[in-house]
């Protein structure tokens, strides 16, 4: 917009100013200077007009007040000589508009519109989350189990085919794709074990406390942290990442994994038990629950083991169970419930390894880490090429050797600093060793493990699952797949609170929640929004004219 609003053109959006005259085309909207009437505004066909110096807009639930406006329906405020719209929809602050991003401004008279969301519906319900680790996406339609908890869930609620993992399709990265709804590359958690050049640190779980410092965490905002700055209360339940103060933020309450030990199902009955209660009494807004059993079976006896099949029953039955407590404790219309998990499972053995050992230099490498489905590489200085040319050298059909640059755009994993140099890829179902883990792992016990996880994305095996269940939720109703990445933003708009910044699109899970959205990542605002814009145009240029 040049000077005060002389000229704007969108042809393939279908509108245009010229001259003042603003115009909405194919969309029923339509503002013309012919139909400016005296000092007031008319938009035809909407029952929306404006009048004496915009002191009033009648028949629509919009008021003056102190000089501003207010729209009392939809919480817009118009506050001191500029527009603000309260909740979690649209700011405008000043007098003008241009695009920048996901803001808009009009130069020279400094309105600032800022597309936070399309979103104002109040909501105050709460919000009960399971984290179940390796629950592979067609674990719930196994003939010889009968999980009629999961069943009963599926029937009052929603369910997405299959859950897509980030890549890699590994447990950190996952957990902070979810609950930020970022990418790895942007929210830095790339892999299980990681190597921070900037602090030249390791990140290696369960076994280091550099694993807590906040860097590794603070390129991305859980959702515990969105939560408790909007005032929300959140208690998780040995969920990784709780203990970390991220952005200055910690949970109201953040039971720590065990030490030398994983959660049981005693510790998912127990977190159950105080959820429950801390809805009764209004303690908590959200409730986290993190459950691994699905993924340690998994990984020790095999995705089609007797012994998983029987954990999976047992994770029903406390499905079932919690369900009914709901009812009983008046909580089912209060709370919604999301169940999702971090990847999937597949087989592997003994037979399908690849040894990289041989081929490799040690005195080349600065440091390598990990094994399995992936293994990352930072060579020492000026030895990339050499150590790149060694391991493609080895002319393996089933591992796939890459340069951070070569990375496929596709992962979003490529443009992050601690993405490696050099990244090893597994062909699904192989096994990767190395001169730092050089044995096919072994659990005591039991012998070689049977399932694994982290291969590509793609990989049908690598799936996981979302389902949910409550009075933000729709009934009965199976969703196409989609990838975690969305998940972020169903839980910052059932929980009422402004998302941050996040990589997820409402098109992308339309059909989940029981109402609808547009894509609120996109840049492109829907016709209501258009004709705010065009509103708080005209205005500016009334007072302009006075």
């Amino acid at each position: 917009m040049e000077g005060r609003g002389k000229r704007v053109q969108d042809e393939g959006s279908g509108w245009r100013v010229e001259e003042r005259v603003f115009r909405i085309q194919g969309r029923r909207w339509r503002v013309e200077r012919r139909r400016i009437e005296g000092r007031g505004y008319r938009i035809p066909d909407t029952g929306q007009r404006m009048e004496s110096r915009a002191k009033g807009i009648h028949d629509t639930g919009y008021r003056a007040e102190d000089g501003g406006w207010r729209v009392g329906g939809a919480e817009y405020r118009i506050q001191g000589r500029g527009w603000k719209v309260g909740g979690r929809g649209y700011r405008i602050q000043g007098r003008g508009w241009r695009a920048e991003g996901n803001e808009y401004r009009v130069p020279d008279t400094s309105v600032i519109l800022e597309c936070v969301s399309t979103h104002s519906i109040p909501k105050d319900n709460k919000l009960l989350l399971f984290l179940m680790d390796g629950f592979r996406w067609d674990y719930f339609d196994r003939q010889e189990i009968d999980l009629p908890g999961f069943r009963r869930m599926m029937r009052e609620g929603a369910r997405a085919e299959y859950l897509i993992p980030d890549f890699p399709s590994l447990s950190y990265p996952n957990y902070y794709s979810i609950m930020t709804g970022l990418h790895c590359e942007d929210h830095g958690m790339v892999g299980n074990y990681m190597f921070d050049t900037k602090h030249n640190e390791s990140f290696l779980i369960g076994v280091n406390k550099a694993q807590y410092n906040s860097y590794w965490w603070d390129d991305g905002e859980p959702l515990w942290v969105t939560a408790e700055k909007q005032g929300k209360r959140s208690y998780f339940y040995s969920w990784p990442g709780c203990e970390v103060t991220i952005r200055g933020v910690d949970p109201t309450y953040c039971k720590k994994y065990p030490t030398f030990t994983y959660p049981k199902l005693e510790d998912m009955q127990e977190a159950i038990k105080e959820g429950l209660q801390l809805f009764s009494n209004d303690s908590a807004d959200v409730v986290g629950i993190y459950v691994e059993l699905p993924d340690k079976y998994g990984h020790k006896y095999g995705p089609s083991s007797t012994q998983l099949n029987q954990k999976l029953m047992e994770i029903d039955n406390e499905m079932g169970k919690l369900l009914d407590e709901l009812e009983s404790h008046d909580l089912r219309d209060k709370v919604n419930i999301m169940i999702f998990s971090d990847h999937g499972m597949t087989e592997v053995n003994e037979t399908r390894v690849i040894n990289i050992t041989d081929y490799v230099e040690v005195e080349d490498i600065r440091v390598v880490l990990d094994a399995g489905a992936n293994v990352y590489i930072w060579p020492n200085e000026g030895k990339l090429n050499k150590v790149y040319a060694d391991l493609v050298a080895m002319d393996n059909p089933h591992l796939t050797v890459l340069k951070k640059a070569d990375i496929p755009d596709r992962w979003f994993y490529r443009n992050h600093y601690r993405t490696s140099p050099i990244l090893l890829v597994a062909k699904n179902g192989w096994y990767i060793t190395t001169p730092l883990l050089p044995r096919f792992h072994t659990y005591y016990g039991s012998g070689p493990m049977q399932g694994t996880h982290g291969f590509d994305n793609n990989e049908i095996d690598m799936r996981g699952i979302f389902l949910a269940s409550g009075p933000d939720i729709s009934r009965n109703v199976v969703v196409k797949g989609f990838a975690n990445i969305h998940i972020y933003q169903m839980m910052c708009d059932v929980l009422g609170i402004e998302p941050n910044e996040n990589d997820g699109q409402w098109k992308d899970v339309a059909g989940v929640l029981t109402h609808t959205y547009d894509d609120v990542s996109s840049a492109i605002l829907n016709v209501t929004n258009l004709a705010l814009l065009i509103l708080t145009t005209l205005i500016s240029l009334v007072r302009e004219s006075l």
